[in-house]
Order: C-alpha cells, then sequence, then structure tokens
C-alpha cells in the first residue's frame, strides 16, 4: 500500500523478491537512498512501512535528528558497510558513560533509585556500579582507578558489557549506538535493547544521571520537560528494535 504526502509524493515499500533479501523503500518509483548512497533497505516490512509513514510527514526530511529513519540510515552505512568498532572501544566509553558516574552527597541515592533496573542487572552478572566521579573522565578517570585499586572490578562490567554488546543483533546494536552518541549512555541503551527497562525508566534513569530531578537541578517545570524530549527519544530507540524484528 502507498503512502502519499501533501505534495503528492508516494512512498511504497517493495518486498524482497528472494528468501534471506531485503525489502526496500521507493519514492515515486526511485529507491529511497541513504546519506552514503546505499540503498534503503531491511528485511521487515513493517519497519520500512514506518519510515514511509515518517517520511511523509517530515520536513525538511533529514538524517540528522533522532527517527526510525536516521536509525536505518545509520545501520545501512555504518554498521553493515564497515567494522562496527564500538565492542573494541567499550572500555572508553564506559569510562565517560554519564549512567556510571553518581553526584556527590545525598543527590546519589536519588539517581540510584532510578537506576535500580541497572543494578539488579550488574548484581545477577557479578559486578557493581562503579559510581564513577562526575569531576573526572577519560584517561584520568582510568589513572585514578589504577591507583585506587578498583581498576581490576571496573573491567570485569567492561567485559560484561563487551560480550552482551558482540552478541546483540545489528538492530539493537545500532540502538545502543544511538544512545551512546546522543545520551552519552551505552549502559542505558544496552538495558533497553536487552528489555532491561522500559522507554520511561530509560528516559528517568538518564535524568537522574544527568542530575535532572530530585530537587538535584532546575524546576518541576524543567524537569518535565526535559523528560518529555529524552522518553520521546527513547521511544524511538525502543521501536526501532522491535520493529526490526517485525515481518
Amino acid at each position: 500500500m502507498a503512502i502519499r504526502t501533501s505534495d503528492g509524493s508516494k512512498y511504497q515499500v517493495i518486498p524482497a523478491k528472494l528468501a534471506n533479501s531485503k525489502s526496500v523503500l521507493q519514492r515515486n518509483g526511485k529507491t529511497v537512498m541513504t546519506p552514503g548512497k546505499n540503498p534503503l533497505a531491511h528485511q521487515s516490512t513493517m519497519l520500512l512501512k514506518a519510515i514511509a509513514t515518517e517520511l511523509s510527514k517530515m520536513k525538511p526530511i533529514s538524517h540528522e535528528k533522532l527517527s526510525l529513519y536516521s536509525m536505518l540510515c545509520t545501520q545501512v552505512d555504518f554498521l553493515e558497510k564497515r567494522p562496527d568498532t564500538l565492542g573494541k572501544e567499550i572500555e572508553d566509553v564506559l569510562l565517560d558513560d554519564i549512567a556510571l558516574r553518581t553526584c556527590a552527597g545525598p543527590e546519589e541515592g536519588y539517581q540510584l533509585d532510578k537506576l535500580s533496573f541497572l543494578l539488579q542487572y550488574l548484581e545477577k552478572n557479578g559486578v557493581q556500579h562503579p559510581r564513577l566521579s562526575q569531576t573526572v573522565s577519560g584517561q584520568d578517570l582510568k589513572k585514578m582507578l589504577k591507583k585506587s585499586g578498583e581498576y581490576a572490578t571496573f573491567l570485569r562490567l567492561v567485559e560484561v558489557i563487551r560480550k552482551e554488546y558482540l552478541a546483540l543483533p545489528v538492530e539493537k546494536r545500532c540502538a545502543v549506538l544511538n544512545a551512546t552518541s546522543i545520551h552519552q549512555s551505552t549502559i542505558l541503551g544496552m538495558m533497553l535493547a536487552l528489555g532491561k527497562c522500559t522507554p520511561k525508566e530509560y528516559a528517568r534513569a538518564l535524568n537522574a544521571a544527568n542530575c535532572i530531578g530530585g530537587g538535584i537541578w532546575g524546576t518541576r517545570g524543567e524537569e518535565k520537560e526535559a523528560f518529555k524530549g529524552t522518553l520521546a527519544a527513547a521511544g524511538i530507540l525502543y521501536d526501532y528494535t522491535q520493529l526490526g524484528w517485525s515481518e
């Protein structure tokens, strides 16, 4: 079924003709291309139909703002056409992961409460939340961990996440990659991809990790506005992982 736009353009999903091949999305009879000049294709017709609906309302069309369309572009241009490097970079990205840092003082309790699903996951895998400093990052943080004798403990967490990430299907790795890029949290992206949290729980945890809510920062109105934006993004990440498996 074709999806028409207000300007008369027509989007249509062309089903795959062979087993194990991919369906493609066309606009006015021409295959929609990614920014990397690759066909916008996927095995899930449901995902492509959702993207067609999204594009029919998107003005102007852009891959720079998070959407199902931008995520499939990322998957096709980067995860399918190039080596996935995030697995190798897990240690460095987790050192800068906002959800692995905590506020100094009583605010930490509020943050950890919103991260309860993450704490449960880590405990089941025999590792702990490292409660990294918010004021030190990157290589300086690594040096601090080594000096305190906590580096080996942190590396055990790194290996748990690395193993889980590499075992994910490409759609879920794409969600994690976007969470890393947009929200600076690989580990929350992992929780969403693994089904360990809902989009609402993800949004609440991310805001708490960024010191938003619980009287840590901003007014109630600012907190609600921040939550609204984060929840919308989390919903897109989640929908992509689900539609990528739909037929």
